[in-house]
């Protein structure tokens, strides 16, 4: 069994109430999310117990290690909830690194964990500006003359699509624009794009099912004008629950960042 996740949360046994905890959870889960992809990369086995260390802070002056279901590492630690009342809407994450670390050290006393791999990539996050930035998608339409990339910004505050389009020839951006905007959590985003194609008049982003999710308006973009809107489904009429469905997370991929 491989060490495969990293996750800072506040759990319910914490006694706090779901709407504080939740909070909590999207303000970190970029960290946690950037911390898993990286340590996956070591393919580190465990011992067979547990294949995520789970950091979890919890109001009371002790320091305890678990194995929990299913298959954790779970360190307690105390919580400083005035800190993190200081921090949470700023971009001033010192004190989740710092949870993370001293983690990580307490995890390392109770099972054997990659710990100088650990903090060298918790360091190097940190000293990066804690970005958490990656290029998602890039093709090139010689047809067109363009090349279009799809870059994601995962931050304590939002999750961002980000469609740039570019001359070939040139390799000069002609327009650019977000395309999708979600609360920080993959499963608000998770499986919305995969593909980039271009139809006709249309630059089109399909999701994981292959269906449109986002549609560029082409000749605006060759102008240099970023158009865009999200795809309808091709719902039966009758089907409303699906059609409600599909309003509500079109909802979800265009979050107006008014906080959470």
């Amino acid at each position: 069994m491989n060490l495969r996740y990293i996750n800072l949360w506040i759990s319910p046994e914490s006694g706090f109430n779901e709407k504080y905890r939740y909070e909590f959870k999207l303000r970190t889960r970029f960290i946690n999310h950037y911390l898993s992809i990286q340590i996956r990369k070591l393919k580190f086995q465990t011992d067979g117990t547990f294949n995520m260390i789970s950091i979890t802070p919890i109001p009371k002056e002790t320091t305890n290690c678990s194995i929990v279901p299913l298959d954790c590492l779970r360190v307690e630690l105390p919580f400083n909830q005035e800190k993190y009342e200081k921090v949470k809407q700023t971009n001033d994450f010192s004190y989740y690194f710092d949870l993370l670390e001293k983690g990580f050290k307490e995890a390392a006393n109770y099972k054997d964990i990659p710990l100088e791999d650990l903090l060298r990539i918790t360091e190097e996050f940190k000293n990066s500006g804690a970005k958490n930035e990656w290029v998602f998608k890039k093709k090139t339409f010689k047809q067109h003359g363009l090349e279009i990339s799809l870059n994601c910004y995962f931050t304590t505050i939002d999750f961002k699509l980000v469609m740039t389009i570019r001359s070939i020839s040139s390799k000069e951006v002609l327009c650019s624009g977000t395309i999708i905007r979600t609360l920080p959590d993959e499963i608000y985003f998770d499986k919305t794009f995969k593909d980039i194609l271009i139809n006709n008049d249309k630059i089109i982003v399909t999701d994981s099912s292959g269906f449109e999710r986002v549609i560029v308006d082409l000749d605006a973009a060759l102008n240099r004008h970023f158009k865009f809107k999200l795809a309808d489904y091709p719902f039966n009429d009758n089907d409303k629950e699906a059609i409600e469905n599909h309003e509500e997370v079109n909802k979800m991929l265009s979050y107006n960042g008014k906080g959470f």
